[in-house]
């Protein structure tokens, strides 16, 4: 069903969400590991300008220098410089950066929407795990917005993680459960992990999960090597992506 009234409760949720975060896009000094974020960014966007190899270079402003982006996950690092260069370099690094970070944030209860539609849950359950998705609250370093905001931790690359966690989560049901297309988790899967890796290693576990949680037994045998099929190949295409990051 295409009524466009049903779209409404997401709707609100992602626009009271998004006012609550507002302030997110003050310029305002950063305190936390965005100061990171935002060197890798530039070191980045400074190496594709001097033609160098935007996965390997010099940073002296971390510690005594280091080449950090080969001991990090730079996935979403690459997402703002990627926005940053096909923008024709109009609009600040730091801008995008800022917008991007929000947008990781405003959005996530429309992912975890998304993601419960992809799981088959009834309508009441996808708007609660949007409704609730905002909520969620923990000590430190978990998807709570403590992690992220101004006044937390700065775990941008985890923020934008969670997005293509939750996304390779319900495209992966769908593949190991259903037969369906299986590019998608696969690539939903791969980006997490550039991302974040032991994100990347969460949605890797949870796939195995999905393809080994039982049926009845009469269903069992083929059931089983269809899933396995499918696991092995968002598997392999996932660590044919992480290729790249692992060589350079």
């Amino acid at each position: 069903m295409n009524d466009p009234l049903r779209r409404w409760p997401i709707l609100l949720i992602c626009a009271v969400n998004a006012a609550c975060l507002w302030p997110e896009l003050t310029p305002t000094p950063d305190l936390n590991d965005n100061v990171l974020h935002v060197t890798i960014i530039n070191g980045m966007a400074n190496a594709v300008e001097h033609g160098q190899n935007p996965f390997d270079f010099w940073s002296p402003e971390i510690g005594l220098g280091q080449p950090i982006v080969k001991l990090y996950q730079p996935g979403a690092h690459l997402i703002v410089v990627a926005l940053y260069f096909g923008m024709f370099k109009l609009v600040p690094l730091a801008t995008i950066f800022m917008w991007v970070r929000f947008l990781s944030l405003g959005l996530i209860p429309l992912t975890f929407y998304a993601t419960a539609k992809l799981l088959g849950l009834p309508r009441p359950a996808q708007i609660a795990a949007a409704l609730l998705a905002p909520l969620v609250s923990g000590d430190s370093f978990g998807i709570d917005y403590g992690s992220y905001v101004w006044a937390g931790h700065g775990l941008f690359p985890q923020a934008v993680a969670t997005h293509f966690l939750l996304l390779a989560i319900g495209s992966g049901w769908r593949a190991i459960r259903k037969g369906d297309n299986w590019i998608l988790p696969a690539a939903f899967l791969a980006c997490t992990g550039w991302c974040n890796l032991l994100y990347g290693y969460v949605g890797g576990m949870t796939m195995i999960i999905v393809a080994v949680i039982p049926e009845p037994p009469a269903l069992l045998s083929r059931i089983w090597e269809c899933r396995a099929r499918q696991l092995l190949k968002i598997g392999l295409f996932s660590a044919f992506c992480a290729l790249p990051k692992l060589i350079t």
